[in-house]
């Protein structure tokens, strides 16, 4: 019984995007995955260097086009990003606990059609995120806290979209988040809702 209400909601959700994809086309919903490197951090007045394993990003975010020209369609987006926790080691010294990054970069998105199914896009944002630090903790030797710290980051790369159908495209994508004195390479892989 409850798969067939999944399969009958999954029609429903469908058919609702069918009716949307026969207005204009000024909107998309957007989610990515993707893969972060590792990294590297030498703690300050120590020997104790902190590397991190790659791990999962996940982005999602809504866009509003704001101008069509014949050279291609400006867009204003909100995107939401989030890098996991990965598994950090410092020469077996314990670590206080992990927490998320995330970027919250507004921007815009110019893209460009080059054929009625494939389109390039290049974008340009700016916010904030939080950002994982490590220190090591003053009351206990051999001892590394986390901290999580507010900076501001911008954001810029570019991708290709590639459409399924009127309402449904595979988007690829890699951005660059600048912040906290890094740069932090995203590339990820979705889709996209166009209503």
């Amino acid at each position: 019984m409850r798969t067939v209400a999944v399969t009958i909601s999954c029609l429903l959700v469908l058919g609702c995007g069918a009716a949307f994809a026969q207005g204009p086309q000024n909107k998309d919903l957007f989610i990515l995955a993707g893969w972060v490197g590792g990294t590297s951090q030498d703690l300050p007045g120590s020997t104790i260097s902190i590397s991190t394993r790659s791990g999962l990003a996940l982005q999602y975010g809504f866009g509003h086009q704001l101008l069509s020209t014949t050279a291609g369609y400006l867009y204003l987006e909100i995107p939401l990003t989030f890098d996991f926790p990965r598994n950090a080691a410092a020469d077996g010294i314990p670590f206080s606990r992990r927490l998320i990054t995330n970027y919250f970069t507004p921007g815009i998105r110019f893209k460009v059609p080059v054929t009625d199914r494939l389109s390039f896009h290049a974008l340009l944002g700016g916010g904030f995120g939080t950002f994982r630090r490590y220190e090591l903790d003053p009351s206990a030797s051999n001892h590394v806290v986390t901290h999580s710290r507010v900076d501001g980051v911008f954001d810029f790369g570019g991708g290709i979209d590639f459409r399924l159908s009127r309402g449904f495209s595979l988007r690829f994508e890699t951005r660059d988040f600048v912040g906290a004195g890094r740069h932090h390479v995203i590339p990820m892989a979705g889709i996209a809702l166009h209503f």
